[in-house]
Formats: C-alpha cells, sequence, structure tokens
C-alpha cells in the first residue's frame, strides 16, 4: 500500500471518528452525551444562571436604593468635590483641543471666530429660552425662578465682540450641591478675606464696586485680569455684564426644576493685538478660598487675537 493510500485511509478513519462523535446511532449519544445527560446539564446551567441574575438583580436593587434622583449622596466636605466651587468659562475649544485654554482668532474673518461665537450661542439657548417664557419672573427666596436676563441688552454684540476684537468671555460659577455663599460687603473685606486664601494671587487690585457689594441681595464677585504685569498691559477696558459677580439669591444649588447656572459677561475691549494674553478670573465668597495653584475659586485661559492685515 502506498503512502497516498495509507494517508487516506487515515484521514477516513478520523472523518468517521469525527462523525460518531458527533452522532452515535448505536449509543444514541450527541456530542457524546445521551439525552437524559444533556438534559442534567441544561437543568443545572439553567438553574445556575437563574440564581445568578436573581443574586445580580438582588444586588442591584439594594444598590439603587441607596441612590437619590434628588441630590448626591455625599455632599459638601464629604464629596469628591468638596466645598470650594472653581470656575468656568465660554467658549470652549473644539473636542479635539479639549486640553487647550487659548482663545485664538482673527476679526476679520469669519470662520475664525465662528467656531467661538457658535459654541456661546449655544450655551446660551437655555437662557434665552427662559427669558422668553419667564420674562416677568424675578428672583425669590424660593428660588423658583430661573436667572432670567434680557440677551439683547448685553454690550457685546451679535458676535460677542469677536468680530470686532472686543471679544466677551462667559464667566460661571461651578455647581457645588448645597453650597451656600456668604457675600462680602466691601473691597476692603475682599482683600482681607484674599489673605487668608491658602495660595492668594499676587498684587492683586481688587476693582469691585463697593455699591454692587452693599446691594441687598449681594454677590459673588467676579473680577478678571492679567496674569503678570505684561499681560495687564495688554489688557484694556473691561466691562463685566449684567453685574460683576453672581446674586447669591440663585444659590444653594439643590437640583431646582429649570435651574439655571448664573453668569457674568466679561468684554474685553480692544486687547493688544498679536500677543497671547494670560488671564486670570476670580470668584470672591467668604465661603470660598482662593487657590491659584489648585485653580480653586479662579480659571485661567489665553486670549490671542489675530491681527486683519496679516498674511495667511
Amino acid at each position: 500500500m502506498s503512502k497516498e493510500d495509507l494517508k487516506n485511509e487515515k484521514n477516513g478513519a478520523k472523518w468517521a471518528s469525527f462523525k460518531l462523535w458527533l452522532y452515535n446511532p448505536t449509543n444514541h449519544t450527541v456530542l457524546n452525551r445521551t439525552g437524559m445527560s444533556w438534559l442534567k446539564v441544561g437543568v443545572f446551567y439553567l438553574v445556575f444562571y437563574l440564581c445568578l441574575a436573581a443574586f445580580w438583580a438582588l444586588m442591584m436593587k439594594i444598590f439603587m436604593s441607596t441612590i437619590s434622583y434628588e441630590k448626591p449622596k455625599w455632599e459638601m466636605e464629604e464629596s469628591l468635590i468638596g466645598l470650594n466651587p472653581g470656575l468656568g468659562y465660554r467658549p470652549s475649544p473644539k473636542f479635539e483641543n479639549v486640553d487647550s485654554t487659548l482663545i485664538h482668532f482673527r476679526p476679520g474673518r469669519n470662520e475664525s471666530f465662528y467656531p467661538w461665537v457658535q459654541d456661546l450661542k449655544n450655551f446660551l439657548k437655555p437662557y434665552k429660552k427662559a427669558y422668553e417664557t419667564n420674562s416677568n419672573c424675578r428672583g425669590d427666596p424660593k428660588r423658583e425662578c430661573p436667572f432670567v436676563v434680557n440677551l439683547n441688552d448685553h454690550p457685546c454684540g451679535p458676535n460677542f465682540g469677536f468680530d470686532t476684537g472686543s471679544p466677551c468671555i462667559l464667566i460661571k460659577l461651578n455647581r457645588v450641591y448645597n453650597w451656600r455663599p456668604s457675600p462680602y460687603r466691601s473691597s476692603l473685606d475682599i482683600k482681607e478675606g484674599i489673605k487668608k486664601s491658602p495660595r492668594p494671587p499676587q498684587n492683586l487690585d481688587v476693582s469691585v464696586p463697593d455699591g454692587q457689594l452693599k446691594s441687598n441681595e449681594g454677590l459673588i464677585s467676579v473680577q478678571c485680569e492679567g496674569e503678570n504685569q505684561i499681560d495687564k498691559e495688554s489688557l484694556s477696558k473691561i466691562e463685566y455684564w449684567p453685574r460683576q459677580g453672581f446674586p447669591v439669591e440663585y444659590f444653594p444649588y439643590t437640583n431646582q426644576k429649570g435651574y439655571l447656572s448664573p453668569f457674568v459677561l466679561v468684554k474685553f475691549n480692544k486687547p493688544k493685538i498679536g500677543k497671547q494674553i494670560r488671564i486670570e478670573c476670580f470668584a470672591f465668597d467668604k465661603n470660598i478660598a482662593i487657590n491659584r495653584f489648585d485653580k480653586e475659586g479662579s480659571v485661567s485661559y489665553q486670549l490671542l487675537i489675530d491681527s486683519n492685515d496679516q498674511n495667511d
């Protein structure tokens, strides 16, 4: 017998053995198991997975019973966020540049500043809708009214000043559940309070009007300025709208229905062209400790405006 015949015979024997493993008509087995054996295995795994699913459902029910949809389980000092709210700003960079804090544009080119303007408009859509549906609403102790402002009255213009080289940056206080403010009543009190912060800004000239600080409701004051002297000199007049701070009547945040975080639009009037300006914004309140290193009670970003005469 040739090697080829031996190989064919061997392959035939393997195939016959495989078919017997699939189904053996003599022993009436499938995959080497009888019908009773398959029944026992099926019942075992059915009971096993039913018990596993029941155990998982019970654990999930116990876990969900500890969670509230109205408020977080851990609040204030017990939470990861802690007691000290930080600041946020808009417009935000594109997703692919999410780690960047640079706001870079050229006033004369619509495609250059359009993404920044659109991001601001998208963020303010709920506020615009709230004003249209609550035009007569005013803040009250029950905080049943959202933060309502007429967005047609701000000094930034339809493109938030990006088309004229005087951009407006929106500043807001990050939400911390049940955090309560304690507003300062004078600029002198702010200066004294800053000294008690862990890592306060150096040579900060507080320019919050005392008239706003002594108002009945009080404000969590906001101030933006250049990080160092060169940056400060690159900035011109700075305006705040609607006021230079967040009204305390909209705090604490307790997941109120329709809640909108108060904000401040900061207008930088004709900052220096062609220079990257580093800007810091601070929130002043007795219950906010400013830490420049950890960006607590503050936020920083950069502003770079290209000249219209710059060649592509």
